[in-house]
């Protein structure tokens, strides 16, 4: 059966205060594979890396990544 109706079918909506939480309670598990050539922090609470591509660090590195959440 053809459905002639114009009506469009609602958009999914999303809790997006949910959705944060969730991503940073697990970002731990998921960061370090994103960036795998990030190091790990000594406090082991972040990931060091050069910029947003995920270059290996010289030193310290000028992004941190952190993976405890608020």
């Amino acid at each position: 059966m053809i459905d002639l109706n114009d009506i469009a079918v609602p958009k999914t909506r999303h809790d997006l205060a949910a959705v944060k939480e969730r991503l940073a309670c697990t970002a731990a598990d998921w960061l370090p594979k994103l960036f795998p050539e990030a190091r790990l922090a000594r406090d082991r609470r972040s990931l060091r890396c050069a910029d947003l591509s995920g270059r290996r660090p010289r030193k310290e590195g000028s992004c941190t990544i952190h993976l405890d959440g608020p």
